[in-house]
């Protein structure tokens, strides 16, 4: 599969999308390409706003001029359902969305034939963890690897630990690898 386009949508941009214009960026993607929608929960409203049940509703209703900036967003719900799958949505293309709220999505967007399949992607394993440390650190000793996973898991609190929390940190001290132990605690902050 190739690709011949990347199109992206900043945060900053989507924040006005609308059912016109995401349907145009579906048109305009290639053949045999990958399109992804991340945070498909927060892509009709203000994710401030969807804590309570209430939130939901706010989710597919949009959000109102009176939301602030962060919510101008007029996507409808209709329009994604039909930039997704409607007249003149195109074959040939895999779609990946993101939620880390599913129970907040509609049944109409996840149901067979539009969701082919659903992968849950759970906090880091042991051996997600030294795997990152390695690719990350490649000068690391299996001794530091080690040393490593068990200074993550080994906490007396052991809170639960994503990969994106791992990347941040592993990105954070990219330059000085060395460094990554005294940093540690920022995965629990």
């Amino acid at each position: 599969m190739s690709m011949s386009a990347t199109y992206a949508c900043s945060n900053q941009a989507c924040l006005f999308l609308q059912d016109e214009s995401l349907n145009q960026m579906f048109i305009d993607a290639p053949e045999n390409s990958m399109i992804l929608l991340e945070d498909v929960d927060a892509a009709f409203g203000n994710r401030a706003d969807d804590k309570s049940k209430d939130g939901v509703e706010k989710l597919l209703a949009g959000a109102s001029a009176d939301d602030g900036p962060e919510a101008r967003n007029t996507l409808s719900f209709s329009g994604l359902l039909n930039a997704i799958d409607g007249v003149a949505s195109a074959e040939g293309r895999i779609l990946f969305m993101t939620t880390n709220y599913v129970e907040k999505l509609d049944s109409a967007l996840i149901r067979p034939g539009r969701v082919d399949a659903k992968q849950y992607i759970g906090n880091a394993t042991e051996s997600q963890v030294e795997r990152m440390f390695r690719r990350f650190n490649t000068a690391c000793s299996d001794e530091d690897a080690k040393r490593f996973v068990r200074a993550v898991f080994d906490r007396p609190e052991r809170p639960d630990v994503s990969l994106a929390q791992l990347q941040g940190l592993f990105l954070r001290f990219k330059r000085k690898p060395a460094d990554i132990f005294s940093g540690l605690s920022t995965l629990y902050e």
